[in-house]
Order: structure tokens, then sequence, then C-alpha cells
């Protein structure tokens, strides 16, 4: 069933994808001696026979494409009206402002770094601690891997229009060109 979810529902357990060089690789999975599932890892110098690599939107993809994971809370940023319609979901990383040095921490906590939104600690909520959407990590979910995780909080309403309005500024924010 599908459960109903809206931006600023915060995750838990939620997976984000970092790609962190090229080629990409891809995992193939054989049955091995003893029925055992076995895996070959391949890249453009170590490329698959047969069938090739399908990394073309018209070939379907590959099915295990290698990166680095982590698992974390994650935030929903895709909106309201979106989610609705699409079948897939856009995910922010949701990170403990403790791993940030004191001074990158007053800049999340004082809003003055673009990447990033402040959660702050709250009596009865899901956090301990202050934490952030790291808006540079985004990962794309479909509906039902994230109807699969635990909602463990919804953002105000006020607050989800402050998180709306700074995920659009992050994205769509001019830069001045340097000569």
């Amino acid at each position: 069933p599908a459960v109903l979810v809206q931006q600023g529902d915060i995750f838990a357990d939620v997976v984000s994808l970092q790609l962190d060089s090229l080629p990409l690789r891809a995992a193939r999975s054989f049955q091995g001696r003893g029925g055992k599932i076995q895996y070959n890892i391949h890249d453009a110098n170590n490329p698959p026979k047969n069938p090739p690599f399908r990394w073309r939107l018209s070939e379907g993809g590959e099915d295990a494409a290698l990166a680095r994971g982590f698992v974390e809370y994650g935030i929903l940023l895709t909106h309201d009206c979106e989610v609705d319609a699409e079948n897939v979901r856009t995910v922010g990383m949701v990170r403990p402002i403790s791993h940030l040095q004191e001074h990158d921490r007053d800049a999340v906590l004082e809003m003055r770094n673009y990447a990033t939104f402040p959660l702050y600690r709250e009596e009865g909520g899901p956090f301990d601690e202050h934490h952030y959407v790291d808006l540079r990590r985004l990962t794309t979910l479909r509906n039902t891997v994230l109807n699969e995780r635990t909602r463990v909080a919804s953002l105000q309403d006020e607050v989800r229009r402050a998180l709306s309005k700074r995920f659009h500024e992050y994205l769509f924010r001019r830069f001045e060109v340097l000569p």
C-alpha cells in the first residue's frame, strides 16, 4: 500500500550513493561452485562479454553499478505535487552537525551555507543533537524503496516552506564569474 508522504518528511536508514571515480564499474552475478552466487566486477578496461554494458537509458541501465554508499537519515525534497504524480523521490542526506568543524557548524546553523539547511534539535524529536540537510548529497529512490523506510519526523509547514525555498536557492542561485 502507498504511504502518504510529503516534502520535509524525515526517514531513518535511507541510502545515499556517491560516485568517487571513473571509469564506471558494474557487478554481474553468476552461479559458482556449489550453487553460490558470485560476482565479477567490470569496467571499461575489463568489460563484460555477454551481454555488453547497458549504461544507456535506451538499454535499461546496469542493474548493479558500484558506488560508495551511506545509510543515514534522509529527508524528502520532492515537492508535494510531484509526490502524488511520480514514481521516484529525491531525498537529501541528513547529517549530524557534530561531524563538522566548529566554524562550519556556525555557518550551517546561521544559514550562511547555501548547500545546507539546519535541523535544530527539539525535545521529543528524532535527534539528540542538531543535524542538517546536506543539499549536495541527493539520491533518487523509487517510492517503493522509500515506503520501506521508517518516517521519524515531519517538518512543520513553516519549516517545510523554508526548506523548499533553500533547496531552490541552492539549485538556482547565481554565481558571479570572476575573470
